[in-house]
């Protein structure tokens, strides 16, 4: 018996040890940048200091392409650093924070009354554009007028909301200035692990209602769809968890520990 009880002691230690290893762990990373593409001409938006552009439909009211069914789509994209994640990541939420809610234009038939959009959706996607190349801006290369689209904007633009979709959110008024969780999914996670020690983007885009293409035309009131996010490496987060992969030695352990109980439980 007392044999019996030394084994059990021995093994409830190994145990022990083993269960005192790292539990799950949370990391908060802020944004490395933020920014966003343009639909209509491929043109990067970065203006420093601004919110960071529409993530909307946006009609352009400066000018006659405000007029009618002009809209130029913004996409944006967040990009995070992942240098300093080494364990396993096991859940993953996005944590955003909207500055800015306009959503009003023509209802669809004659007289065209003012409609208010009270929400609006918006969806996650994994992105296959390089840091690096979101990072070299998108310009109207021949600086002429009507401007040459950018091709690789473009395509960039079409990246940050096709693919793979992470999860979604809906933008309201009441919203604004308050941080909105997004839980990421399993393919988000299986992602965000491939990318480990590198870095980790995410495309926004408009998956809402766009307003009828009479803005500003028979008395129809203009389109107002403005959605922004806060351009601040603050506000706009990726919150993991992450959980360590048992030392080999602490699995050795507890099989030996184990083996120890069921041959005193033999004897």
């Amino acid at each position: 018996m007392k044999l019996l009880n030394r084994v059990r002691g021995a093994a409830l230690a190994a145990s022990v040890m083993v269960c005192g290893a790292p539990m799950a762990a949370t990391v908060d990373l802020g944004t490395t940048t933020m920014g966003s593409v343009t639909g209509l001409f491929g043109f990067s938006n970065l203006s420093p200091g601004t919110l960071a552009s529409q993530a909307g439909v946006v009609e352009l009211v400066n000018g006659p392409m405000g007029i009618g069914g002009f809209k130029a789509y913004s996409r944006l994209y967040l990009s995070f650093d992942l240098s300093g994640v080494t364990d396993p990541v096991t859940g993953a939420t996005l944590r955003l924070r909207n500055g800015t809610y306009t959503s009003k234009g023509p209802s669809t038939t004659f007289p065209f009354t003012v409609l208010t959009h009270v929400s609006e959706l918006f969806n996650v996607f994994d992105v296959s554009t390089s840091y690096a190349a979101l990072q070299s801006p998108f310009i109207n290369a021949c600086a002429c007028f009507p401007p040459t689209p950018n091709v690789a904007g473009l395509a960039a633009f079409a990246d940050l909301g096709t693919g793979s979709v992470y999860g979604g959110y809906t933008a309201t008024l009441a919203n604004v200035g308050v941080d909105v969780d997004i839980v990421l999914s399993a393919q988000a996670i299986a992602d965000i692990n491939a990318a480990s020690g590198g870095g980790f983007t995410v495309g926004i885009a408009f998956a809402g209602v766009e307003f009828n293409g009479f803005g500003g035309q028979l008395g129809a009131p203009l389109v107002q769809q403005t959605i922004d996010l806060v351009q601040d490496n603050t506000k706009q987060r990726l919150i993991l968890t992450t959980t360590p992969v048992p030392e080999p030695a602490s699995a050795v352990l507890l099989l030996a520990g184990l083996g120890l109980l069921r041959w005193a439980r033999r004897r």
